[in-house]
């Protein structure tokens, strides 16, 4: 059973330095407001086909309270090539909702968008 401890934001509020996370077995995801319109969603880890769904979920909770998002997956020690789906919905819902979207790769998740051919800066 994986363990789940999320604050959700209505709970939380927009303050800034407010923090809300949860963790399962291979990932943790936290989530930081270095301002009051900018969260920063960060991902340590393993991110593969067990767990896209919850990364892309918590995510995209995020982006509805926020006008900036930035996504650090610069602690990922895996990513599975078809975890780059995540990144297309999200860079899509972003778009959709007039979020500037930021990606902060570590050297696996660079790898794996190149094996699987996906470049942030051109898919819609």
């Amino acid at each position: 059973m994986k363990e789940h401890r999320i604050q959700w934001p209505a709970a939380r509020g927009n303050r800034l330095g407010d923090i809300s996370s949860a963790q399962s077995r291979n990932i943790q995801i936290a989530t930081e407001w270095p301002s009051f319109d900018t969260a920063k969603v960060v991902i340590s880890g393993e991110v593969d086909a067990s767990n896209c769904d919850e990364v892309l979920d918590y995510a995209l909770r995020e982006l509805l309270m926020c006008r900036r998002l930035v996504l650090d997956l610069t602690s990922v020690r895996f990513f599975a090539c078809n975890a780059s789906a995540v990144l297309r919905i999200l860079k899509q819902r972003c778009g959709i909702a007039s979020v500037e979207l930021q990606v902060l790769e570590s050297s696996c998740v660079t790898r794996a968008l190149r094996v699987g051919e996906f470049d942030l800066e051109r898919t819609a």
